[in-house]
């Protein structure tokens, strides 16, 4: 039954279940049903039939609508009928109206003397249905408890039960080779528990079953035994643990020892980090004042109204114009020498071609030698500096790499002893927990030991009072006196004998909890040493991790830059053998790692060509070329003498002008060409000293791969602790101090640490799998001794119920059994094994042994026999008993027979019969039956 758990069902007393059943029952009261009007439900709409206060027989052919009211009086009392095993279907689904409306329908009953009515609108689940119960006779409405069915408030039963009692279906519906097995099986179950699918032996077995997989027969297997050996294993391995760790004391002091010189070789190791910091913060130092230097000669760069970009520009410009002017003022005064000494000059035109081939070439390379060195030559330098940064950058980074995978297991190290020094303090909070409980314990056996020493001191004290008063007595009276005596002396020997017997109170285990106190401090002290000594190492290990992430950055932006100077350098060297095309003197092949080279060159070619110049010039007296020219064509006519000299004059004032204009925006503003020279030379002197403030920055940053912007050098310094770097000597000095404490420091530590040879369990953690085990055998154990007496107190419910319930089933069943067989079988018997068993001939023959008919009337006559014995007795009517084709196997004889057996039964039910087979319907009225057809 569904109101009462399943699971106390099987394991409990039986009777006491019987007890229930009729309790629930008592508190019931009778019922007819009157009516149901089934508005929308399946195949019936609007459809209403009424039923006999006591019995009928409800006929119909197939497809009728027979199955369709049973399920619909079995929804109206509970709407929770789950699915259907065949089709996995609900009925509320299965019975859907065919005209699509929703479900829905009355059912009017009596109770006792009251009427009542049940209106259901049909929802998808059992939680959205619509019910109103009403009480007709007081008119009034009942409300029912939050999702308690209609069947559960009147019957006091969940749907399990009604089928167990007022429902009978399937009788005469076995068939086939397993018939006989089904029949023994419902009839056993029925008999011990009152139901068809719980069987008292399957629940015996499962509890013996349960309690042999802890504790086989033997002793020898299941899960007890199996925990028992785990418990001796853990403690053997316990005892083992004990002895290895005390024989690891030696090595530990070589690891103290080796410890000490570990700590010493990091703190030179740190000492020297540190240096290397200071001398870090010299060079940015360095580099600031120069970037300070740099700016403030841009600054003087700056004053002059030419943008930066173009100063190189403007300074070739201005140097091609002023030449242009000298040589035109020259022109000029070579126009306007002595025409006398002119006419002694003697120059042929091979002469003059060879002259001005030597000065195009002296203002070619002249030309070249300033391309080169403005921008070819910066632009070679810079691809230098890149290319070099780029490779100290890469060696830095494999060093810092080494530094970190040097100090990882330092790292490493740290990490383990800091969680060993957790778990010494957790075990220390937890033993000093155990010593306070075991000093309470102690103070209480020792107050309890002195209550027994004075109580055995007053029994010897009394003892000698009455030996003392028997003694006396002996004197007076005799015999009488040496009894008494012998009693004291008797309670005065047990007295003292007692006294002292007690035993002195232990220390209960306290000195085992000292000592692993004492073990836990001693570790916790140990691995703060440790983590102490590993403190440098993970500071060295962090901060170098901190460093190859910069230099990794810093590396990635100078690969960058490295390419943009090898692009820049490539152009430039595409410009200068375009330029070098030009000219037929040869020069070296340009390299960029001798760029030097070239200067010497270019500079050797230019004297070179400039000496041999000078030497013609002075081989005909004239000063430069243009007079070199003039004296030649003054060979030729006077009158080309004097064109020539306007000429010059007019190219004079041209070329001054052009000079003048290109200053027109500086302060002071020249107005002669000496006056431009001048400023032109200042902005010389300020473009080379700004050229030379950024290459000696970019050496500097070349040289220490430093890159910050100047504000960054000053937030960096500013933070930073100014201080004296080491001396070289300082540097050798700890160095070798080094060298002395030795290189396989690491190395020897871990030879002696592969030397301690760790157990697989800590003595905690075996002590908690001990506990653990322990806490597990009990669970177990107690697991076993209920099981052990469930099974007993279960055999001896079922012997009880064998011995008061099965004999009133016996003449119950027998009465039925005979009236449903015309008294041909008026005896049953329910042997121990429930094999049912009937008087024949005045022999008792199992079922097997009879026709498949008397079996189904055996079985009819059990569940109609249950139903009655789980009803009160004070009570003459019950709840409806319904009946679906029960008798379908029947033939015309039985089927009288039981329908005349079934009649009989008005006085304790209403009877409710359906059934498709219409010769039952003329029987059913001979017996006082209604009949009605859907």
């Amino acid at each position: 039954m569904r109101l009462i758990p399943q699971t106390l069902w099987r394991s409990h007393s039986w009777s006491w279940h019987c007890n229930m059943v009729l309790r629930h029952l008592r508190e019931a009261l009778p019922m007819r049903i009157n009516e149901l009007h089934l508005q929308d439900f399946g195949m019936f709409h609007d459809y209403t039939i009424s039923f006999d206060p006591h019995v009928q027989l409800i006929y119909g052919g197939n497809e009728q609508g027979k199955t369709t009211l049973m399920s619909f009086i079995m929804l109206m009392f509970y709407g929770d009928q789950g699915r259907n095993s065949k089709y996995n279907l609900t009925l509320r689904k299965k019975y859907q109206p065919w005209n699509g409306n929703k479900p829905a329908g009355t059912m009017t009953f009596t109770n006792g003397k009251i009427t009542y009515r049940v209106e259901k609108e049909f929802g998808g689940t059992q939680r959205t249905d619509r019910v109103r119960v009403l009480n007709l006779t007081e008119d009034k409405e009942v409300k029912l408890p939050d999702q308690e069915e209609v069947g559960q408030y009147f019957f006091h039963l969940d749907l399990d039960g009604f089928e167990k009692t007022g429902f009978i279906s399937s009788v005469g519906a076995f068939s086939g080779d397993d018939k006989d097995q089904m029949t023994a099986q419902l009839v056993q179950n029925l008999a011990q528990t009152g139901e068809e699918d719980v069987s008292a032996e399957a629940v015996v077995k499962r509890l013996n079953d349960a309690r042999f997989n802890l504790a086989s027969k033997n002793q020898k297997n299941g899960l007890l035994i199996d925990a028992q050996v785990q418990l001796n294993n853990l403690q053997n391995e316990q005892q083992a643990t004990k002895a290895l760790l005390s024989e690891q004391s030696e090595h530990v002091e070589d690891l103290k020892k080796l410890a000490q010189k570990r700590k010493k070789r990091d703190q030179l190791k740190e000492q020297l980090s540190k240096d290397d910091e200071l001398r870090k913060t010299d060079q940015r130092q360095q580099l600031l004042n120069a970037l300070v230097e740099s700016n403030q000669k841009q600054q003087a760069l700056a004053r002059f109204p030419v943008a930066a970009d173009a100063i190189s520009d403007f300074i070739q410009k201005a140097d091609n114009k002023v030449s242009a002017a000298r040589d035109a003022c020259a022109e000029l005064r070579g126009v306007s020498t002595n025409n006398e000494s002119e006419r002694n000059i003697q120059i042929n035109q091979e002469e003059l071609a060879a002259v001005k081939r030597q000065d195009k070439m002296l203002t070619a390379l002249s030309n070249l030698r300033q391309l080169y060195s403005t921008v070819t030559k910066p632009l070679g330098e810079k691809y230098n500096q890149t290319q070099q940064h780029v490779s100290d950058l890469s060696h830095q980074l494999a060093t810092q790499k080494q530094t970190v995978e040097a100090t990882q297991a330092g790292t490493d190290q740290y990490n383990q002893w800091h969680d060993k020094l957790e778990q010494a303090y957790q075990r220390k909070q937890a033993l000093k927990v155990r010593l306070d409980t075991l000093e309470e314990q102690k103070k209480v056996a020792e107050k309890a030991q002195y209550g027994r020493q004075r109580l055995m001191q007053n029994t010897a004290i009394a003892g000698a009072v009455i030996a003392v008063i028997g003694l006396v007595l002996s004197v007076a009276i005799g015999v009488l006196g040496i009894g008494v005596i012998a009693v004291g002396a008797a309670v005065l020997i047990y007295g003292i004998v007692n006294r002292s017997k007690i035993a002195s109170v232990s220390d209960n285990g306290k000195s085992a909890l000292t000592d692993q106190m004492a073990e836990a401090q001693n570790i916790e002290k140990e691995a703060t040493e440790k983590m102490a000594a590993l403190k440098p190492q993970v500071n060295d290990h962090d901060q170098a991790k901190n460093e190859m992430q910069s230099v990794s950055l810093e590396w990635h932006s100078a690969q960058k830059n490295f390419a943009e100077a090898d692009q820049n350098w490539q152009k430039a060297m595409i410009n200068w053998q375009n330029q070098l095309s030009t000219i037929s003197y040869r020069l070296p092949v340009l390299s960029v790692t001798r760029l030097d080279d070239m200067d010497d060159a270019l500079e050797q070619a230019v004297e070179q060509v400039h000496g041999t110049l000078t030497e013609k010039l002075a081989e005909k007296k004239v000063a430069d070329v243009a007079s070199y020219e003039v004296a030649y064509q003054a060979q030729n006519a006077q009158e080309k003498r004097q064109e020539a000299q306007e000429n010059a004059k007019r190219k004079v004032q041209s070329t001054e002008n052009t000079v003048v204009s290109l200053f027109k925006d500086f302060a002071p503003k020249p107005t002669t060409i000496t006056e431009s020279e001048q400023c032109l030379t200042q902005l010389k002197v300020a473009w080379k000293a700004n050229q030379e403030g950024h290459r000696k920055v970019s050496n500097m940053r070349a040289a220490n791969g430093i890159q910050d912007n100047q504000a960054q050098l000053e937030a960096s310094l500013a933070q930073k602790e100014m201080g004296t770097p080491l001396t070289d000597n300082e540097r050798r000095d700890i160095h070798a101090e080094l060298a002395n404490l030795g290189q396989d420091l690491d190395e020897q530590w871990y030879t002696i640490q592969n030397r301690i040879k760790a157990p697989s369990h800590s003595l905690d953690e075996l002590k908690n799998m001990i506990d653990e085990t322990k806490e597990c055998i009990n669970r177990l154990q107690m697991y076993h001794t209920a099981l052990t007496t469930s099974v007993q107190k279960l055999n001896e419910t079922l012997d009880e119920r064998r011995q008061n319930f099965a004999p009133r089933l016996r003449d119950m069943v027998g009465k039925y059994l005979s009236a449903l067989t015309s008294q041909r079988y008026d005896t049953v018997m329910i042997p121990k094994t429930y094999a049912l068993e009937v008087q024949s001939d005045g022999a008792y023959r199992e079922y097997r042994y009879l026709s498949s008919g008397t079996v189904d009337q055996a079985y009819l006559a059990l569940r109609v026999a249950l139903s009655n014995l789980l009803k009160p007795k004070d009570q003459k009517e019950a709840m409806p008993m319904i009946l679906d084709d029960v008798l379908r196997e029947y033939d015309e004889t039985r089927s009288q027979n039981a329908l005349q057996f079934l009649g009989q039964q008005n006085n304790q039910h209403q009877l409710i019969f359906f059934t498709c087979h219409k010769h039952l319907c003329p029987l059913a009225k001979d017996v006082g039956f209604k009949v009605k057809t859907v």
